[in-house]
C-alpha cells in the first residue's frame, strides 16, 4: 500500500474505474478463442472465487483490450448483456 503523499509511478498509465457493462464493447479482433469447456471451467472459478484481475478497457474506443473471455463468463452470470450492471475496469 502506498503511503499517503507518494506520487503514482511514471509508467502507470492506467486508472481504475467504475464503467457500466454497456460502455464496454467486445473488440471485433480478439485473437483468443476457447473452448466450451474451458468457459464452462473459467465461469464456475469466476463463481467460486470471483474475478481476481479487472478487465482492461480501452475508454477512447470502448473496446475490450484483455478479458473477453472473463467478460462474457460474468455476462453470463449476471444475467446477460440486457441486464446492464457495473464492474472495476482498469482503463
Amino acid at each position: 500500500m502506498a503511503k499517503k503523499g507518494k506520487k503514482q509511478n511514471q509508467f502507470e498509465k492506467f486508472k481504475i474505474e467504475r464503467v457500466l457493462r454497456s460502455q464496454i464493447r467486445l473488440a471485433s479482433y480478439n485473437p483468443r478463442l476457447i473452448t466450451d469447456e474451458a468457459r464452462k471451467l473459467l465461469k464456475a472459478n469466476i463463481k467460486r472465487v470471483g474475478l481476481l484481475d479487472p478487465i482492461i478497457w480501452n475508454r477512447t474506443t470502448g473496446n475490450v483490450v484483455s478479458g473477453h473471455q472473463r467478460l462474457q463468463c460474468l455476462d453470463a452470470l449476471n444475467g446477460g448483456t440486457s441486464d446492464d450492471y457495473e464492474l472495476t475496469v482498469s482503463a
